[in-house]
């Protein structure tokens, strides 16, 4: 139990240092905060291309996204970390029904493929649809995050002075990015079966042909994607403070 949970602090990391495969680390809102989460996804302007969203709908995605820089300041400034979980708790399942109230079914089937491809690896472990329809093993599990575990220290050098880097550096270090973690992703396939890879592949849809934000850790500022589920964000926020510690459990 002491190692799995090791080994899950340790793939929170990785994904807290890690964005989507295509991730160009662009600013979103609340300083810098962008990235994940389907109202993220949605603040995008690729994205709003790509789902064909209206101007109303847009206008309104634009609210809700002011809404949560709102409620994002109220959040930090609870101490009790078991309540601003529950916080953090409450607003995803606010932002997940607005959204769903918001969006047409074809759009929210088309949202939950970029969120998988988002994701990246980390979908494996922590997006719940992907989770239910692959039924990873135990034995699976605990190499996917070998594999996170293996690539923990690469992505960590990478990202080593990031926000002090100019402005060429930062481009430089998000291609590089980039290609460790389609690596990350296509070492972390390699322990599904076929058939979990085909199901797979159906999840995430057709391939983006734009620029998706950041999962989570956006390279702009910290993606704080609602989407990804408020116990995963409250477990790689404290990650991100504190990525040595050895408690954190990844919640699959």
């Amino acid at each position: 139990m002491r190692k799995m949970l090791a080994m899950a602090a340790v793939a929170a990391a990785v994904l807290v240092f890690t964005g989507s495969a295509s991730a160009q680390g662009k600013k979103g809102k609340f300083g810098g905060f962008g990235g994940g989460g389907a109202l993220g996804l949605l603040m995008n302007k690729d994205v709003q291309k790509d789902l064909k969203m209206t101007d109303d709908q847009i206008a309104k995605v634009k609210e809700l996204s002011d809404k949560q820089g709102e409620a994002f300041k109220e959040i930090f400034a609870i101490k009790d970390k078991d309540e601003r979980g529950q916080k953090f708790k409450e607003m995803a399942e606010t932002n997940k029904k607005a959204v769903d109230d918001l969006l047409q079914p074809e759009q929210t089937k088309r949202v939950a493929q970029l969120q998988i491809q988002q994701q990246g690896a980390g979908a494996l472990l922590n997006n719940a649809k992907v989770s239910e329809k692959l039924d990873l093993s135990q034995d699976q599990k605990e190499k996917i995050m070998e594999v996170f575990k293996e690539a923990g220290p690469k992505f960590k050098e990478l990202f080593k002075g990031f926000f002090q880097a100019s402005k060429e550096e930062k481009e430089a270090t998000q291609k590089q990015m980039a290609e460790l973690q389609k690596g990350l992703l296509d070492d972390a396939l390699k322990v599904l079966n076929d058939d979990q890879k085909k199901a797979f592949n159906e999840l995430r849809g057709e391939p983006f042909k734009g620029t998706l934000p950041p999962a989570f850790g956006g390279f702009g500022g910290m993606g704080m994607g609602m989407g990804m589920g408020a116990t995963e964000t409250a477990m790689q926020l404290e990650a991100r403070r504190a990525p040595r510690r050895a408690d954190v459990a990844v919640s699959t």
